[in-house]
């Protein structure tokens, strides 16, 4: 199969029951938040997941796929152990200590879960970890991260929808330096 269809392909060993039902829920309001009336509302479970590739018909059974792991999975680490966020942050500038005695990363965490609870704890992992500058306007206050929400948010979706799902054993990366912040993706 070619690999841009990777994502539409079984996946070895999982069923039904390895979807989450209330991340499925959470698609379908979120599907009616932004486009009411849409007919895929109204249709069963089974046919909103082979309709969204989520799902696919193998041997008169249905059967999740890459897609539908990744988006709806109760664990989709279980079967794609590499689908996880990397997040380190450093103390310095680089990957290596500055001096013998000083600290090499300040924090460091595996992120898993299905891509909406990934994306979101990554999110909230760099926003908790950068540093903020409060700026006053009169009596208001107002609290400036070193980056932009949307910079990095954009940078770790990107990541995570374009990674290469064939190269095991490959994390995505966020690394926080003193100077700068990194997304890397396989």
């Amino acid at each position: 199969m070619p690999r841009r269809y990777a994502d539409l392909s079984p996946c070895t060993g999982a069923v039904l029951d390895d979807l989450d039902p209330a991340l499925i829920e959470a698609y379908r309001l979120e599907l009616e938040r932004r486009r009411p009336g849409s007919p895929q509302l109204r249709q069963s479970t089974e046919d909103l997941l082979l309709g969204l590739g989520a799902a696919v018909q193998e041997r008169r059974r249905l059967r999740p796929t890459l897609a539908g792991i990744l988006f709806f999975g109760r664990d989709p680490q279980h079967f794609y152990p590499a689908f996880s966020i990397t997040f380190m942050h450093f103390a310095g500038t680089s990957t290596v200590g500055e001096g013998p005695d000083d600290p090499l990363y300040l924090d460091n965490r595996e992120i898993r879960g299905a891509s909406p609870v990934l994306l979101e704890s990554a999110r909230a992992t760099v926003l908790e970890t950068l540093s903020k500058r409060a700026v006053m306007d009169g009596f208001v206050r107002q609290d400036l991260f070193e980056y932009p929400e949307f910079a990095y948010r954009e940078a770790i979706v990107n990541a995570v929808s374009h990674r290469d799902y064939a190269l095991e054993g490959s994390f995505i990366q966020v690394r926080l330096f003193a100077d700068r912040l990194e997304v890397q993706s396989p």
